[in-house]
């Protein structure tokens, strides 16, 4: 099995993190004029998990893992237990790594610990990652990645003194076979080792070591047949190579691995993990032991109802005391939790583990045992709000107590969805942020041409959620931006829109249709700070979606009525542009009888809204334009997405007489895609627009960008924030010399976060 993929699906909560990142998103973080630029996300969010402890002594434990940063990456974590409290200790990342984190650790003394993980390098590969500290502070060793190894990462470390270190985990070749990996520290430098793959595997892992001296050790893990079979794996080092060791399995099973390993003597091992009944397909607890000989089957209890349970970590500290410690999940509450075992030397006993209040899960990862009665572990937990974080309980006697781990602090869920920039050295960016699991925030950002800053907003009183759209800023401090919020009682939606006319944002009122149930603005355009015009939909006392447009005057917003295409059963506004109080165009879409989606655009006179007719390609089965850029009455780009046998981009051109079709390529990677779309244009000459976009891949969402020369619309690549997994562009504006997109881009933590990009030279 891949550990890689373990990692991802592995029951034990929060021990791993999967890095992916696809051949196009790869190939977008090379050279280009797009460059990404830091951007601030507010109200730090604490966060992560611990995956390994060790234990020198009582109280001396170190624990390490990982959690996500202010920028949604996933970096290393370590901290000191010193019988009080748990403390964070700082500990370095690689240089240039996209992501960082510790699966393993081992202290031979309070001032030697050595810990073991991986890294993706800004290429996306997969390299090992070993750091060590001295009592003072933790330091990057350099391990080496196997020779033309597509990934490869350390799993578990033991030391048998501060110069005798191993390190286990998996390796990909060039064949995209998953192998098994060891490494030696011999107090100098890290060595590759070659332990064995059993004969005929697809796929093998090793997940777990333990070394009793310096020239024992043994590890385990699993390995795939190529009949798709996964079997419990152990290999044992005798201080010049590793050899595999036959290993029970218990009768009746459709899987097994072992994820533990705790040696008291080279003869005397035991090792945990699970197993798979094949008649019930319930994941259950597994033991063996090794005496020098062979491997035997220990019988281990399963809590009473559990859907499934894991041993996924052991302590031993003497042949009949050992600690194993997981996660089982409740049957009926479908809910998984800590878990713990112990080994007097005749058999194994459940013991009752204390579990953080109102989890969503929990579990353990890492145990460690200074004697038979003092044992501290670590692991990770998901909280009511659906945060993952650290977690660690300590045992003196025959009982487990919780502790308070440190807390490290990452970014909260943030994002930008629209750019203005009056100048190349004035940007507003506006969007939103999780201020809380139960409430969202407005959010708003100002570039001045060295930073961004973020700038307080307020929130509708008594909103529970409120998010800002887009941004008009017709010059340099003055902006006005729009959206929508949800009142905390009622639940429904309501338009929004705040200015800002020197250094603070006010909320303006704006009025609703009458008797509409919800309201939203998506857009804005202001031709100056008295003269803005707005453009979204609202839902009527039937139920129905019809197009939205108000406009302020330097006093107040009043609505305007859009022109209703005949025959539409709904109808909505994304984007708009004004080129003067008198002169504006909306786009969006409307549905008719059909059912299908038909680009939509309307023109402002000054007086009433007028429908333009806007052509689709030959074969297109419908179509929605999502923005539009004015660069003169008669000089407009609408972009947007076409409903075709295979999804492909819509781009219009409007020429003050008609509206003219464009041809807009897909991008590079993207012809396996389900959805493309442009979400943004801004076009600051007729024969000058860049538009923004995404498209989505099994991986997930990928930005773009194209560009129009007056003749054809061309792709522009994009490099994104190291660590990027995913990301899209929301929103973009464009001086005559450059030009900023902002979004959002997913960072190894699954967690997206604010990305602006700017482009120099257009």
């Amino acid at each position: 099995m891949n550990w890689l993929t373990r990692c991802a699906g592995a029951t034990l909560i929060l021990a791993c993190t999967a890095v992916f990142v696809s051949p196009a998103a790869r190939a977008s973080q090379g050279s280009g004029g797009w460059r990404p630029e830091f951007t601030p996300n507010p109200s730090h969010q604490a966060n992560g998990s611990l995956a390994a402890v060790s234990c020198s002594g009582d109280p001396a434990c170190t624990a390490v893992g990982n959690y996500a940063n202010s920028a949604g990456r996933t970096v290393t974590l370590a901290e000191r237990w010193n019988g009080v409290a748990w403390r964070i200790q700082p500990i370095p990342n690689p240089a240039g790594a996209g992501s960082s984190q510790l699966n393993g650790v081992s202290c031979t003394a309070a001032r030697a610990c050595t810990a073991a993980g991986y890294y993706t390098d800004r290429a996306g590969s997969v390299r090992p990652l070993a750091e060590t500290w001295n009592g003072t502070t933790w330091r990057i060793q350099t391990a080496p990645a196997p020779a033309g190894a597509r990934s490869a990462g350390f799993l578990a470390i033991s030391c048998a003194s501060a110069s005798a270190c191993t390190a286990v985990g998996d390796v990909t070749d060039n064949a995209g076979t998953s192998l098994t990996l060891a490494e030696r520290w011999n107090g100098v430098a890290w060595r590759i080792q070659s332990p064995p793959n059993p004969g005929g595997a697809t796929a093998s892992g090793l997940f777990a070591v333990s070394c009793a001296t310096s020239s024992a050790c043994t590890a385990t893990g699993d390995s795939t047949s190529t009949a798709g079979a996964t079997t419990a794996l152990a290999e044992a080092w005798n201080g010049s190579a590793w050899a595999i060791q036959p290993i029970p399995n218990p009768a009746d099973v459709i899987s097994s691995q072992l994820a533990g390993v705790s040696c008291t003597a080279p003869h005397a091992c035991v090792a945990t993990g699970q197993f798979v009944d094949a008649i019930s397909g319930v994941p259950m607890t597994l033991a063996e032991r090794w005496n020098g000989t062979r491997w035997a089957i220990q019988p281990t209890p399963n809590p009473a109802g559990a859907a499934g349970s894991e041993l996924g970590a052991v302590s031993c500290t003497s042949a009949s005391a050992c600690t194993a410690a997981g996660v089982s999940t409740d049957r009926k509450a479908l809910i998984p939790g800590t878990l713990a075992e112990t080994w007097n030397g005749t058999r194994w006993t459940l013991q009752v583990t204390p579990r953080p209040r109102r989890a969503r899960s929990s579990g353990i990862s890492g145990v460690s045992c200074v004697s038979a009665s003092a044992c501290s572990a670590a692991g990770g937990y998901v909280s009511g709000a659906g945060v993952a974080l650290p977690l660690a309980e300590g045992r003196n006697g025959g009982y487990w107590s919780m502790q308070s781990p440190a807390e490290p602090f990452g970014a909260k869920v943030s994002f930008l969805n629209g750019v203005s920039c009056p100048r190349d050295n004035a940007c507003t960016a506006v969007g939103t942020y999780n201020l809380s699991s139960r409430k969202t925030a407005v959010l708003a950002e100002a570039w001045d041409g060295t930073r961004w800053r973020i700038q307080p907003a307020p929130d509708p009183a008594g909103s529970a959620s409120s998010y800002l759209q887009a941004v008009s800023c017709p010059a340099a401090g003055s902006c006005t931006a729009v959206g929508y919020y949800s009142p905390r009682r009622t639940g429904s939606t309501h338009t929004l829109a705040e200015a800002r006319h020197g250094s603070t944002w006010a909320i303006q009122a704006t009025p609703s249709p009458a008797r509409a149930g919800q309201s939203i603005f998506y857009a804005i355009s202001c031709a100056s700070a008295n003269a803005c015009t707005a453009a979204g939909a609202y839902v009527n006392h039937a139920g129905t979606e019809l197009a939205l447009a108000e406009q302020w005057d330097g006093t107040r917003w009043r609505i305007t009525a859009p022109a209703r295409p005949a025959g539409a059963t709904a109808s909505s506004l994304s984007g708009v542009s004004c080129t003067s109080a008198r002169d504006c165009v909306a786009v969006g879409n409307d549905t008719g009888s059909t059912g299908q989606p038909e680009p939509l655009a309307e023109h402002w006179n000054g007086t009433s809204w007028h429908l333009q007719k806007v052509p689709l390609p030959a074969l297109a089965q419908g179509g929605a334009l999502n923005a539009v850029s004015c660069s003169a009455a008669n000089a407009c780009t609408a972009t947007g997405s076409l409903s075709t046998a295979r999804p492909a981009l819509l781009a219009e051109r409007w020429n003050g007489r008609n509206w003219a079709h464009q041809a807009a390529p897909s991008p590079p990677g993207s012809s396996s895609t389900q959805n493309i779309s442009f979400h943004s244009v801004s076009c600051p000459r007729a024969r000058a627009c860049v538009a923004t976009g995404d498209y989505f891949l099994q991986s997930g969402l990928l930005s773009f960008a194209e560009a129009w020369d007056g003749t054809a619309w061309k792709p522009q690549p994009i490099t994104l924030p190291v660590g990027a997994v995913g990301s899209t562009l929301d929103g973009a504006s464009c001086t005559p010399s450059q030009c900023t997109a902002v979004g959002r881009y997913l960072g190894t933590s699954n967690d997206p976060v604010t990305l602006a990009e700017r482009q120099i030279g257009q």
